[in-house]
């Protein structure tokens, strides 16, 4: 399937957005490809069908002329038929995803008027600033619930240096809030781990992403979990943390936070992870999922900033 620059599928192969397209799409398909050569790939072959009628049951030229031709009609009406079925499925697939997405607008209107709320006062404690952040992650999380019925976790992880380059594989992650419904996460068996970037596979290839300038996407997304860990290409520390080492989600989603203006590829500024975990496998959509939850991730930058900075101030003191 064709691929546009940013690694999307290109708008013709997302499917028809109106009614009309999709009728249109589907008189097209109908007289495209080896059917027409299958019927009118040479003039003998086209007057072989005319004939087929009065070779086979000895009717009249005629006659059998229009029995071909009704023939091609029936043909040409169940081609078109089921192109028309197909096409139709994937326009109303795609209107239902566009209201899903529509609606879901509301909640990050939501968590971007906390945000911005949180903005306008002068010296917020550190306390308002992760309750903010909670909310955060609670509206996130009720955004995928809301558009699927599969059980989503939303969680922002802190590194312990703000300056991470490619070579801190070895940083260690620290969970820094939960949404309202996951906390049950936060054992002492958890709290005992050490996480790291390099432990940890969304970590990882985040880093490496976006320490490469040839790389142009910088998230993470894995649609069958337990696939990956079974052919051993995927790693998470958390696994421990389960006695029968088995991970509560089976798909993720994991962006940087990060400023939007970074210059320096060698030495830049990643202070956390925003991590959207699914119940199931393949439970999201790349393109429209990994732009919600940047845009998010950026949004709360500064926020995020503000407490780690208020943090490092209290342990100097």
């Amino acid at each position: 399937m064709a691929k546009d620059k940013c690694g999307g599928r290109k708008r013709l192969s997302m499917g028809p957005s109106t009614f009309k397209e999709t009728i249109t799409i589907s008189i097209l398909e109908t007289f495209k490809g080896g059917i027409i050569k299958f019927f009118f790939g040479s003039v003998g072959g086209a007057i072989a069908i005319f004939l087929l009628a009065k070779n086979a049951l000895g009717v009249p030229l005629v006659k059998s002329i229009y029995y071909g031709i009704i023939g091609l009609l029936i043909v040409f009406s169940m081609r078109f038929g089921l192109r028309s079925l197909n096409n139709i499925s994937i326009f109303l697939h795609n209107t239902r995803r566009e209201i899903k997405y529509g609606e879901a607008i509301i909640f990050l209107k939501n968590a971007f008027a906390k945000v911005h709320s949180l903005r306008k006062k002068e010296n917020p404690s550190s306390r308002q600033i992760l309750e903010t952040l909670i909310f955060v992650c609670d509206q996130l999380r009720e955004l995928f619930n809301y558009k699927s019925i599969n059980n989503y976790s939303v969680s922002i992880k802190v590194t312990g240096d703000s300056n991470i380059n490619i070579g801190a594989m070895n940083a260690r992650v620290y969970n820094l809030c939960r949404d309202s419904y996951s906390f049950e996460r936060d054992t002492d068996r958890y709290k005992e781990i050490h996480h790291t970037i390099v432990g940890n596979s969304a970590f990882h290839d985040i880093l490496v992403s976006a320490t490469d300038p040839k790389i142009s996407k910088h998230y993470y997304i894995n649609g069958d979990i337990p696939k990956s860990i079974k052919s051993g290409i995927y790693k998470n520390t958390s696994i421990d943390a389960h006695y029968d080492k088995i991970l509560p989600y089976k798909s993720e989603l994991v962006v940087p936070i990060v400023p939007c203006d970074q210059e320096d590829a060698n030495s830049f500024t990643l202070i956390g992870f925003l991590c959207v975990d699914c119940s199931s496998t393949n439970g999201f959509e790349e393109k429209y999922d990994s732009a919600c939850i940047e845009g998010v991730a950026d949004g709360i930058y500064d926020v995020l900033n503000s407490i780690l900075l208020l943090k490092r101030e209290n342990h100097a003191d």
